[in-house]
């Protein structure tokens, strides 16, 4: 085990500690990160994860592995191991968040001179719906994906210098992670009714995103933080040599969504409803490994 790792403990809030005394439970806890669409570098000051444990307190596991990491400098589908834990008890949980420091860490902005200074909104981010148990000498892992483009503010839309950092994750086993791609046609993403300007941008990213809602939702509109119908997760769409559109979110968890076009994604902040409407919106199955939903 690494000396990152070996600084690992675990700070059990009251009623916890009982569940967690005299077992013994190996857990492994990893972090990836979503999609960015206006981002080009976040350094967030990330001190572990809080996991809900059944009708109990919050458990807080802290770890400084990932101190100073850029997150933006990460693949979209890498994971760098959070916690390790060799002694993490017998317990069921029902969801996980990430814990951040009070204070601490940085932002950039694609189109932005300066990095600007991070300011987290709580130091327990909002939980993740998750169930799984924690047995006597067995092995648990959890993956745990950031969604950076609903958890970062960009202060200059409010003329202030520092960016509201909620982290917004999404929680899963690796048993139930699936993939969802697919492509966005040229003729649907550049038309009048959509970014008819896409097709004379100098970048690949567009702006224009693939957003994941649950099922069963009476609206589809942008992130909005508190807000009851928010989406899960955003996939950008880039623009694939002279052909269509592509996009990819990983780690979502099998079942059924309603997978939406968002043409001015990135004109979503997170803090507010900008009243974005979806162009398209169609109810999905995300069961197979590599499930697929193309827009044409």
């Amino acid at each position: 085990m690494s000396s990152a790792f070996t600084r690992v403990s675990v700070l059990a809030m009251v009623g916890v500690a009982a569940a967690l005394a005299g077992c013994e439970g190996q857990l492994d806890v990893t972090l990836s990160r979503g999609d960015a669409l206006t981002i080009s570098s976040l350094q967030p000051e990330v001190r572990g994860v809080l996991l809900q444990t059944e009708g109990g307190s919050p458990t807080r596991l802290s770890s400084d592995a990932l101190a100073g990491e850029d997150l933006l400098d990460w693949t979209t589908g890498e994971r760098r191991l959070l916690i390790d834990i060799s002694d993490a008890g017998s317990a069921r949980y029902t969801g996980a968040g990430l814990v951040v420091a009070a204070n601490g860490g940085d932002v950039r902005f694609m189109d932005d001179t300066r990095a600007r200074d991070l300011e987290p909104v709580a130091t327990d981010g909002p939980i993740s719906a998750v169930d799984f148990r924690v047995e006597e000498d067995e092995e648990q892992t959890l993956w745990l994906r950031l969604e950076p483009h609903f958890s970062v503010t960009d202060p200059r839309l409010d003329g202030v210098e520092t960016a509201r950092f909620r982290p917004v994750v999404r929680a899963v086993l690796p048993d139930n992670a699936r993939q969802l791609s697919g492509t966005v046609s040229r003729t649907v993403l550049e038309s009048a009714e959509c970014r008819p300007g896409a097709a004379n941008a100098e970048d690949d990213d567009i702006g224009a995103a693939i957003y994941l809602f649950p099922e069963g939702l009476a609206q589809f509109t942008d992130y909005v933080e508190g807000g009851n119908f928010n989406p899960l997760a955003a996939g950008a769409l880039r623009r694939e040599g002279d052909d269509d559109y592509g996009y990819m979110i990983r780690d979502v968890p099998a079942g059924g969504y309603v997978a939406a076009l968002f043409c001015f994604a990135d004109l979503d902040a997170p803090d507010r409803l900008d009243n974005l409407a979806a162009l398209r919106a169609e109810a999905i199955n995300v069961d197979a490994d590599d499930s697929v939903f193309d827009i044409d």
